[in-house]
C-alpha cells in the first residue's frame, strides 16, 4: 500500500494492540470523565463513550476498536501518520498534555454571567404575550425560573440548566423596552440550552429558538388539548455547519440524547428556510444512524413555529385547525 510505505509491518501490528483509552491518558487525560467502571466519555463530547475494548461516537455513527481507528476515522490522519503517533517515543506527548490541561482549566473556568433579575415581569409578561405564548405556558416557566427579565434593559431571559438543575446557558432577547437586543449570556454552555423536560416521555421535539418552543407548548394546548409537560422540548441555540457544509449535530441534542437514553423518536420542528429544511435533513441522517426514529415536522404555514403560532391566534381556530400538525 502506499500509504504504509513508511512503516514496518511490525509497526502497524504495535499501532492496532493500542486502544483508544490509552492512548487517549497518554495524550489527553483531562478530556476523560469516567461514566461507569469500564466507561468513559470525552468532556468535549459527551456522547463519545470509550472502553478498553472499543469506542463509538454515537451522534455521528462513527466507531472502532482501538487509536489507531480513532486517528483515522475521527482526526482524519493518514493511516502511515497514525501508525508513527501511536509508535513514536511517548515522552513527545508531555507538551502536548500540558497544552489540554491548561484547554481543561480554561473549559471548568468558564462562568455563567446572568443580568440581575426585576423585581416585576410586566414587560416579559407583554412581550411573550404579543408573541402570541399562552399564560399559563408564561406562568409555569417564570415560576420555575427559567424565564425571567432583567433589571437594568427588562429583556427577557432564557435559561437553560444541566441535569442539576444548575443554570448553564442563558439567552437574552429584548422586549421592546429598549434597544434591539439578541444575544448569549457570558459563559453560556449551548450543551444545556433552553428546554422542557419530562424524565417518562420517549420522545423530544426540538426547535432552533427558545421561542419556538414555547409556541410549540402553546400549541399544544390550543390544537390538541395536550399539556406540554408530558413531552420533552428543546431548543438549539441556532444551527451550525461544519468546514465542509454540512450541518453538524448541535451541542445541546448531543447532550440531551446522551443523557437521556430511553428517548426513542425526535421530531423537528426546525424553520421553513433553506438552513431549517437543509440542518433537518443532516441531522435527520445522523440521528437514523443510531437508530433513533427521526419525523421532520416543520410548520405547514410560516417561517417558523412562532409564525404560525401567531397565523392561527389571527385567523382563528375553527377555519384553521392544524390538529395533526401536533404530536
Amino acid at each position: 500500500m502506499e500509504e504504509n510505505k513508511w512503516v514496518e509491518k511490525e509497526q502497524i501490528e504495535q499501532a492496532k494492540s493500542i486502544d483508544l483509552l490509552s492512548y487517549l491518558q497518554m495524550t489527553d487525560p483531562y478530556n476523560l470523565k469516567r461514566v461507569s467502571a469500564s466507561t468513559y466519555c470525552l468532556r468535549t463530547h459527551d456522547s463519545f463513550t470509550i472502553t478498553t475494548k472499543y469506542w463509538r461516537w454515537w451522534s455521528t455513527g462513527i466507531g472502532g476498536k482501538n487509536a489507531l481507528d480513532y486517528l483515522t476515522r475521527v482526526m482524519g490522519m493518514k493511516f502511515n501518520e497514525a501508525v508513527i503517533e501511536l509508535t513514536g517515543d511517548p515522552s513527545r506527548y508531555e507538551s502536548r498534555v500540558i497544552a489540554n490541561k491548561q484547554l481543561a482549566v480554561e473549559d471548568t473556568e468558564r462562568h455563567l454571567v446572568l443580568p440581575s433579575k426585576c423585581r416585576s415581569s410586566d414587560y416579559l409578561i407583554k412581550y411573550l404575550r404579543k408573541r402570541g405564548i399562552a399564560d399559563n405556558v408564561i406562568a409555569d416557566f417564570l415560576r420555575r425560573g427559567d424565564i425571567y427579565e432583567d433589571d437594568r434593559f427588562h429583556n427577557v431571559v432564557f435559561v437553560g440548566r444541566d441535569t442539576e438543575g444548575t443554570p448553564r446557558y442563558g439567552a437574552v432577547r429584548s422586549t421592546g423596552y429598549s434597544r434591539e437586543y439578541k444575544g448569549d449570556c457570558k459563559g453560556s454552555d449551548k450543551r444545556y440550552s433552553f428546554r422542557s423536560l419530562c424524565d417518562n416521555a420517549r420522545e423530544v421535539h426540538v426547535f432552533e429558538a427558545a421561542i419556538d418552543l414555547m409556541s410549540y407548548a402553546t400549541q399544544m394546548g390550543l390544537l390538541a388539548d395536550k399539556d406540554y409537560r408530558e413531552t420533552n422540548l428543546l431548543s438549539l441555540s441556532g444551527i451550525y455547519q461544519s468546514g465542509t457544509g454540512g450541518t453538524t449535530m448541535p451541542k445541546a441534542l448531543d447532550t440531551f440524547l446522551e443523557s437521556h437514553q430511553t428517548v426513542e423518536n425526535v421530531y423537528l420542528h426546525l424553520d421553513n428556510d433553506e438552513p431549517g429544511r437543509r440542518a433537518s435533513i443532516d441531522i435527520a441522517k445522523l440521528l437514523e444512524r443510531n437508530c433513533y426514529s427521526v419525523y421532520d415536522k416543520p410548520v405547514p404555514y410560516g417561517k417558523d413555529v412562532n409564525d404560525f403560532l401567531m397565523y392561527i391566534r389571527q385567523e382563528g381556530l375553527a377555519e384553521h385547525n392544524k390538529e395533526s400538525w401536533i404530536k
